[in-house]
């Protein structure tokens, strides 16, 4: 189980991401995999991105949705696992910022059950179709010559 006290990041060093008409698209590019997210996943990325401490993105869960408590932290749990597995988001040293906190940002009114979303598992969808076009190195992938001479494969150098 993931503790509460964690804080996470988006890797920033192999990762880049955007986000349009409301899906998370992401690239590893150490990997060369692609993703997307929509709905709550894309949800719980921007709340990495914004802030990144697991007590909030908990607390944000369940204020804003409305499920079984327990099949909520198991999702959002397997979520995040998937996402630091995939090299997507680290875990970073945790900063104590909880207690800088105005109250008024701490204490948010939880929403309704009527005014909260239905829960439904957040999903990450994994794409690894482009792996070789997003791994290739042009700059190591010419000879002499420059860009756009590929390097010949063979060693035979006409006389």
């Amino acid at each position: 189980m993931i503790s509460l006290s964690k804080t996470y990041s988006v890797n920033r060093q192999q990762v880049v991401h955007d986000t349009i008409d409301g899906e998370v698209v992401s690239i590893n590019l150490e990997s060369g995999n692609y993703y997307s997210m929509n709905d709550l996943a894309a949800e719980i990325w921007n709340w990495i991105h914004a802030e990144g401490m697991h007590s909030k993105i908990v607390r944000r869960l369940y204020e804003q949705y409305d499920g079984n408590p327990s099949e909520m932290a198991d999702s959002l749990e397997r979520f995040i696992q998937q996402l630091l597995e995939e090299g997507l988001i680290r875990e970073i040293e945790a900063k104590n910022t909880e207690l800088a906190m105005p109250s008024a940002v701490k204490a948010r009114p939880s929403l309704s059950s009527a005014q909260k979303k239905p829960f439904v598992a957040p999903k990450l969808e994994k794409y690894t179709d482009m792996q070789e076009f997003l791994l290739v190195d042009p700059i190591h992938e010419v000879d002499e010559e420059g860009w756009p001479h590929k390097k010949s494969s063979s060693n035979f150098s006409p006389s």
